[in-house]
């Protein structure tokens, strides 16, 4: 598998992709509406997001968003197609969110910069897939809640 990971953001022409693979992942699944997938922090200054990449086609995707002044930076929309979850996709995606947090403080796609020492990675993560964000070092952050009808945790990682 030669798997790539690319930093991008939502004018680059793989961004199409993220958008079908967050429809077949995180919504259809779910019967959800087609535009869905498309979320409204998308389009905001400080939104980026990483793909996966298996032979010019993304696999796994993953977005982050910060808020000026804020000291933490938001994961969201992690997803991973079915067929290549299991083989390390997901997690190559989230160690390289954070060597760029952590040790580059650093992210960069052709139209966007952040560069900034940050305090926190959050997400809420799906209930079934809080154990995989606990192996990378994310602590779950007070009781189950219920989002887009799935049960969730709210978690996070320090990045000092």
């Amino acid at each position: 598998m030669d798997l790539k990971l690319k930093w991008i953001d939502e004018e680059d022409e793989l961004f199409q992709q993220v958008l079908e693979l967050r429809w077949k992942v995180l919504r259809e699944p779910l019967g959800m509406k087609r535009g869905t997938e498309h979320n409204d922090l998308d389009n905001k200054p400080y939104t980026f997001h990483i793909v996966a990449i298996v032979d010019e086609k993304v696999v796994g995707t993953c977005s982050l968003f910060y808020q000026e002044g804020s000291e933490d930076i938001k994961l969201f929309q992690m997803g991973v197609y079915d067929e290549w979850q299991g083989k390390g996709v997901g997690k190559k995606i989230v160690l390289q969110i954070l060597d760029a947090l952590k040790n580059e403080q650093r992210i960069k796609t052709t139209n966007k910069l952040l560069e900034k020492r940050l305090s926190k990675l959050k997400c809420h993560a799906r209930a079934y897939a809080s154990a995989f964000y606990e192996k990378l070092g994310f602590r779950k952050v007070g009781e189950m809640f219920v989002e887009v009808s799935i049960e969730h945790y709210n978690m996070e990682i320090e990045l000092n």
